[in-house]
């Protein structure tokens, strides 16, 4: 029998602490009634970890949260940690090693299941294993709850239903990932990220033909837009004219694996689906060239487990200091900020034919450092979303699906769980005719020609954007130490 609401299973890895602070912050800090445990390999470690908790909180009830010892190797101490919690949050990762066992213990002892994996093959292979198995045990599972993939899902899904709330019918989104680090003191030089999510990034371009061959299995059909206009063709290298003095890039991430899928169940629930396309940007042609550079030797290595193991043994040197097995400290996560920006595609009511898109819709999504502190706020706020939504009957009864499948149909179209897993959002509504016509085509223009590291010096200025009516800001503050504002 479960005798608490949440447990953190892995709290004292490098992202499981930040989760569990955030938690125990969070619920004394809005007076929550709800039990967690903490659970991991080590008793003595965890017993530490609470006790920096509990000075950091100012509350002595954190040092009697219940522990729990429990390690994926050991499949009783798994069903034993899971019949004791009604959710479990599983910061153990990689997740291609270390994750099926927690799945398959949560199944099977009635417990709800939420990670931070942004591993797409442990994502999909999850849910064509046990889709059916949660499903008919009605046990949720909800894989990318982090900063993997909570903007850019439920970032897209609001997009989708901000853009069609008038008639309007949405073909295609595009995300734009930006990172800012205020270095106003001069002593910070990137951001950076913790060695294990550079791991999971080494075996998941390793294991990409075990994706594909997944993928080809499944028979999943193909997401095909509305309408007869295509999404544009993008290059290499590109400017956007909504990501000002930028240049855009293909991100490697989950995001599109995690919104492909939610796609699926659009489509499923007889829905039209948009086609999504993921893109980080930098601000220099230093930075482009060297991030090429970095691709290049990165997936030639990846591909052979000789060049996988010395990846792994200098992740500082093949990151030039992006990745280390330190991760980024405390001034560095607190100076680190990140910006999604989704640019939205789709045709106005009236426009019958659905030719060209016509309209264009524009979301912001900001907040904090996104590796280790935006991501324990998404979690555990998926955590809170699940248990009320499934008091209230609000959420799908079990299977494995993304967090847009499983939290986008929880309040009315006005109401506010979108706006509650998300920090801030601006939404601006611009109309354009024949827009598709006229910039596909310049687009696919200078993609040919950025291709080329050569033409980046006759690159034209980015173009300015269309005149924007103001913008309509949708803001709940439920985190004050993120403190974000309209």
């Amino acid at each position: 029998m479960a005798d608490v609401d949440i447990c953190v299973f892995g709290a004292t890895g490098f992202t499981g602490q930040f989760v569990v602070d955030y938690l125990a912050k969070y619920l004394h800090t809005n007076n929550i009634d709800l039990t967690f445990a903490v659970a991991g390999r080590s008793h003595a470690k965890l017993d530490r970890l609470l006790e920096k908790v509990a000075c950091a909180v100012g509350t002595d009830a954190i040092r009697s949260v219940p522990v729990i010892v429990a390690d994926v190797s050991d499949a009783d101490a798994m069903r034993a940690m899971c019949k004791r919690s009604r959710i479990l949050l599983n910061c153990v990762g990689p997740y291609r090693f270390y994750g099926e066992q927690v799945v398959s213990a949560c199944i099977e002892s009635g417990c709800h299941y939420l990670d931070i994996c942004g591993e797409p093959q442990f994502l999909e292979s999850m849910e064509a294993k046990y889709h059916e198995t949660a499903l008919s045990e009605g046990v949720v599972v909800v894989g990318a709850c982090g900063f993997d993939s909570v903007p850019a899902d439920i970032g897209a899904a609001f997009t989708v239903r901000e853009a069609e709330k008038d008639g309007s019918r949405c073909g295609c989104i595009e995300s734009f990932l930006s990172l800012a680090v205020d270095d106003s003191g001069g002593s910070l030089s990137g951001a950076s990220g913790h060695f294990t999510t550079f791991e999971c990034a080494v075996h998941g371009f390793g294991d990409q033909e075990k994706l594909r061959k997944l993928r080809k299995e499944r028979k999943l059909a193909k997401v095909r837009p509305i309408g007869t206009a295509r999404p544009p063709k993008r290059g290499g290298v590109f400017r956007h004219p909504q990501v000002q003095n930028k240049f855009c890039l293909p991100f490697m991430g989950s995001d599109a694996s995690v919104v492909r899928r939610s796609q699926w169940s659009r489509m499923d629930k007889g829905e039209s689906p948009i086609v999504y396309s993921a893109f980080f940007t930098v601000m220099t042609r230093w930075a482009v060239f060297l991030f090429l550079i970095f691709g290049f030797v990165f997936q030639l290595l990846a591909r052979y487990q000789w060049g996988r193991s010395l990846l792994l043994k200098f992740p500082r040197f093949f990151t030039c200091g992006l990745f280390s097995h330190e991760g980024p400290s405390e001034e560095m996560r607190a100076a680190t900020t990140f910006e999604m920006r989704m640019v939205a595609l789709g045709y106005e009511a009236e426009d019958a034919a659905m030719l060209n898109y016509t309209k264009e819709v524009v979301t912001t999504i900001t907040g904090p450092e996104p590796g280790y502190v935006a991501t324990p706020i998404f979690l555990v706020q998926c955590a809170l979303v699940l248990r009320e939504g499934l008091e209230k009957g609000e959420v799908p009864r079990g299977g494995v699906m993304t967090t847009a499948t499983a939290f986008g149909g929880i309040v009315p179209s006005s109401g506010s769980l979108l706006l509650y897993l998300l920090f801030s959002l601006r939404l601006s509504f611009l109309l354009t005719f024949l827009f598709s016509f006229l910039f596909s085509f310049a687009f696919s223009f200078l993609c040919t020609l950025l291709f080329s590291l050569f033409v980046f010096s006759l690159l034209p200025p980015p173009p300015q954007p269309p005149p924007q009516t103001p913008p309509l800001r949708f803001h709940q503050e439920i985190f004050p130490q993120v403190g974000v504002g309209g």
